[in-house]
């Protein structure tokens, strides 16, 4: 008897092997960001601990279609206030969003390059607010910290 209870407890294990291995689970595909939005950008440059060198945020409209991005600033904003200039890119959504900035005609009075959404942005679209944090620690030590927000406008 005990050896009909071991095929039987045998059979039935690999029944449920074989019923486990046949279901791949999916890989869910990542979410949508295609749209309009209006929010913040915000870069903040951080020197030994002290984040006073460079600190702005600016009012911001924020458009994704398909693998393209631009990031204009508000209108309502004189030009004599403007923190940053108009900028456009490509993008590729996985995990979070990597942004690649196109300053092939970048202006000098723009400023410097760094201060644009540049790199992997982590992705938390838990709120309404999404928020995409790029925050890295350069070779020199200066911790760059590109942060926006921004909420759906359509």
């Amino acid at each position: 008897m005990s050896i009909r209870l071991t095929v039987g407890v045998l059979i039935l294990a690999t029944l449920l092997l074989l019923t486990a291995c046949s279901n791949p689970s999916e890989v869910e595909p990542p979410p949508a960001i295609t749209g309009n939005y209006t929010g913040i950008y915000s870069y903040t440059e951080i020197h030994n601990g002290v984040d006073t060198v460079i600190d702005t945020t600016q009012l911001i409209e924020f458009i994704f279609r398909q693998q393209e991005f631009s990031m204009d600033i508000n209108g309502s904003i004189p030009e004599s206030l403007r923190v940053f200039c108009d900028v456009a890119g490509e993008y590729e959504l996985g995990n979070g969003v990597d942004l690649t900035c196109d300053l092939s005609n970048w202006p000098d009075s723009c400023g410097d390059t760094a201060m644009y959404p540049s790199g992997y942005f982590s992705l938390d679209m838990t709120t309404d607010t999404i928020r995409m944090l790029n925050d890295k620690l350069d070779s020199l030590g200066v911790r760059r910290v590109r942060d926006l927000r921004i909420v759906n406008a359509d």
